[in-house]
Order: structure tokens, then sequence, then C-alpha cells
């Protein structure tokens, strides 16, 4: 979501407009729920609100936060490629 040109300019306002406001916040979990989640979870079978789909999205949440707003090394510059393959370890 945030690395697409189609969606990255507003994801990332969501991102960044997250750490003041709760509303932004809660706006761009429920971005990551319908763009990324959800599809997961219907093609795994399983509920939108499964704890583990719930554990996968604070991740990208946090990862979102690192890469994108506070810019911290290495995981700001890492490629998407490197990104795949340390999450799918």
């Amino acid at each position: 979501v945030c690395e697409s040109p189609r969606t990255q300019r507003r994801a990332l306002a969501r991102v960044k407009g997250s750490v003041s406001n709760a509303r932004a916040g809660k706006a761009f979990y429920a971005m990551v729920n319908r763009l990324v989640l959800n599809p997961v979870a219907r093609g795994m079978g399983i509920g939108s609100s499964a704890v583990r789909l719930e554990l996968v999205g604070s991740q990208l949440l946090g990862l979102a936060m690192l890469r994108y707003v506070l810019k911290v090394e290495p995981m700001a510059s890492l490629s998407i490629d490197e990104l795949k393959k340390y999450f799918s370890a």
C-alpha cells in the first residue's frame, strides 16, 4: 500500500497523521484491513477479525512507522524484495 504509486500518497498521509490523531490512525488501519488483511483472510478461509491477522496488521503498521515516518535504518532503505525475505523467514 505504501509502495504503490497509486496509493502511496494517501497511505503515507494516514501513517503520518496516525502519530498525532487517533481518527487518522483508525482510518489507516481500516485501509490496511480492507486492502491487505481481509483479502488474506478470505484466501486462508478465516475470519477477518482473527487474532493472528490482527497481529500481522500490527506488524505492518509498525513497519510503516519505522520505514516511512521515523525513517529508521536499515528498514528505511531496504528493497521490497529484502523486506519480503526477512518477513517470510
